[in-house]
């Protein structure tokens, strides 16, 4: 049966790391560790916006009443695996246009639309399904690569974007860049190699 180690609650996610017991002792410890961080972790605040703090005043009564952040249940399908949606997903709830009207269920869609993405180190363009958010998230890290490269996994949450990741750490580790123009191989090395890890950790 595939598992993971015993833990209360695991979050949701639009994939999830599985092993077998047969398996297992056959993994290195630092992807066990990094699939249960992954499988753990409290996904980004995207669609709500938590309270800070211990305490909070209730507007009725005017007390200090404990903080208690729920997080809105969010849906991951498929398709985000194959899409860059920014940790957005498919939000379920109920919609109730007047006071006398009954509730009906309703699906909130994040808005999506494809783009053409380009990556320096892997010197490709990708025609990729993203959010607003990805977007802006894609500027705010100064271009596509950086955007990969030092986003965490949980928030990336996309298994398109992890495969890119990992193609693209390969790429620098191994030097296979630009192969016929020394200077642009060693001005994109030089550009990303805060990133490299060594080659041990892809095995």
């Amino acid at each position: 049966m595939s598992h993971l180690p015993r833990f209360s609650k695991l979050k949701s996610a639009a994939y999830s790391y599985v092993w077998s017991r047969d398996v297992e002792h056959l993994l290195p410890q630092h992807y066990k560790d990094r699939c249960i961080k992954f499988m753990t972790r409290e996904p980004p605040a995207v669609h709500w916006q938590p309270i800070s703090g211990r305490w909070k005043i209730d507007p009725k009564s005017g007390q200090r009443i404990p903080v208690q952040n729920v997080p809105i249940r969010v849906i991951y399908p498929e398709e985000s695996n194959k899409g860059l949606w920014g940790g957005e997903g498919i939000i379920q709830g109920l919609l109730k246009k007047k006071p006398q009207t009954r509730r009906l269920p309703k699906l909130w869609m994040p808005y999506l639309q494809k783009r053409a993405l380009y990556s320096e180190i892997l010197d490709k363009w990708f025609a990729i399904t993203v959010t607003l958010r990805t977007l802006d998230q894609i500027d705010e890290a100064n271009g596509f690569d950086h955007y990969i490269l030092k986003t965490d996994e949980r928030d990336l949450n996309s298994k398109l974007a992890m495969d890119m990741k990992r193609e693209m750490l390969l790429t620098l580790v191994r030097g296979t860049m630009y192969s016929d123009d020394t200077d642009k191989k060693q001005k994109i090395h030089n550009r990303y190699k805060e990133y490299m890890i060594p080659v041990s950790m892809f095995r």
